[in-house]
């Protein structure tokens, strides 16, 4: 055998190995049924667990939330209880844990691939599929495997919180250039309520962009009914690395804002230290991880014996090692 052919074999074993050790699962991030636009939902599997949320609005108009999580052995199929938290932190209050959780009913999510799948739950069945807000260039991966580049900077997408205010958080996705926070946490009166900030990054670690609050959309149960929504104050999102970021949210609309809530004394939440929520596994191979973003090293070790022969001619062998290193 070659050593070319020694060479392919190792590569090809080495790419049969991460199919077999890498993570199949659907993505992570924001899904939405088209036909409703206005409440979404957001769905995170990592480590064997899956936590997701239903984004839409109570009765009374108000943006509300329900959750859903825990262990989950096949991240295509998800069984588990919807629960709703009250009296909790504030968007500028201090933070308070929320009230324990209240069952509001089973939930069911089961998906078809990695981008389509069905929601049931009290509200019905709903087809649901990824949202797509934002186009991710293609960049060869050689020149980043070589250090001939730096790796683009891609925050981790999933829940973020700060461990030390457990009850609230932001659900975080980047898409090309573009970020999509949703923060969660408790009105004046102790209901959920969420918002929401969106748009392209100032810089690769920076996002700065209005903060919206949304209503009068879908109920749980009830037919769909396009939200009103209006700036109530500006949000900053700095990421120190893809796992560690600072948001701050500020009182106040911009002057781009269609509809002013902005009151006189300005108000912030401080900055916020943020990481996400789920425990990573390094096992697990995510989709960043995959092919063609995979990155080896196969090196050799050459070994030379030489024995005279008959003719005063000289035989060399050699003896080839690989190793392959994942990163």
């Amino acid at each position: 055998m070659s050593v070319h052919t020694l060479i392919r074999c190792a590569f090809s074993a080495a790419l049969s190995l991460q199919a077999t050790l890498a993570s199949a699962e659907p993505e992570n991030g924001w899904w939405w049924n088209p036909t409703e636009n206005g409440r979404g939902y957001f769905i995170e599997t990592t480590s064997g667990l899956t936590y997701l949320a239903g984004y839409f609005y109570d009765t009374d108009g108000r943006a509300t939330w329900l959750s859903s999580g825990g262990p989950n052995p096949d991240p295509y199929s998800y069984r588990g209880t919807l629960q709703s938290y009250r009296n909790g932190q504030s968007l500028f209050g201090q933070y308070r844990p929320p009230d324990s959780a209240v069952d509001v009913g089973p939930v069911e999510v089961t998906f078809s691939d990695d981008q389509h799948g069905t929601i049931k739950w009290p509200g019905g069945t709903i087809p649901i599929e990824r949202q797509v807000f934002g186009i991710d260039e293609e960049i060869p991966y050689i020149p980043w495997v070589l250090g001939l580049v730096d790796r683009p900077f891609r925050p981790e997408t999933g829940w973020w919180w700060n461990e030390a205010e457990s009850g609230t958080g932001f659900s975080v996705e980047m898409q090309g250039s573009n970020l999509f926070v949703v923060a969660f946490m408790y009105d004046g009166a102790g209901n959920p309520i969420w918002y929401f900030s969106a748009g392209p990054m100032s810089t690769p670690t920076h996002y700065d962009g209005d903060v919206l609050l949304f209503a009068n959309g879908q109920t749980l149960n009830g037919p769909y009914k396009l939200p009103s929504s209006g700036a109530i104050g500006r949000m900053t999102v700095d990421f120190a690395a893809a796992d560690d970021a600072t948001i701050t949210i500020t009182e106040g609309a911009s002057g781009k804002a269609s509809v002013a809530r902005a009151r006189n004394l300005s108000r912030s939440t401080g900055q916020k230290k943020a990481k996400p929520q789920l425990p990573r596994d390094n096992l697990i191979f995510r989709a960043e991880d995959m092919w063609p973003q995979w990155n080896g090293v196969a090196s050799a070790r050459l070994e030379e014996s030489t024995e005279a022969g008959t003719s005063g001619t000289f035989t060399s062998v050699e003896h080839l090692d690989f190793d392959l290193h994942w990163v």
